[in-house]
């Protein structure tokens, strides 16, 4: 599966058509379907609800550090378990964006 991205395109194709793997079609723009981006929107949520904003690099590293060790089960679920309906959703609109 390629996004079309220029280093995908100078760097992976050249090698995957060397050892003959087939390509599953991707429409340009399409999600991303794997459940970590909606995890980065859960992490940014969290950031921005805290009280006191970061005001360096360093202290948003450790806030988000913070964060990652307060996230549960029930989040990585809750992500898990969305996943059907956002690639059914994908299939509905042709590749296109979904709302998740």
């Amino acid at each position: 599966m390629q996004d079309g991205a220029p280093v995908h395109q100078r760097f992976a194709l050249a090698e995957l058509k060397k050892k003959k793997i087939p390509l599953l079609p991707w429409p340009p723009q399409s999600p991303d379907l794997n459940p970590i981006e909606n995890l980065w929107r859960i992490l940014k949520e969290r950031v921005k609800k805290r009280s006191k904003r970061p005001k360096s690099i360093a202290e948003l590293q450790d806030i988000l550090k913070d964060e990652w060790k307060r996230l549960t089960v029930e989040d990585f679920n809750g992500l898990i378990e969305c996943m059907q309906k956002q690639v059914t959703e994908c299939i509905t609109n042709k590749g296109g964006a979904t709302h998740y």
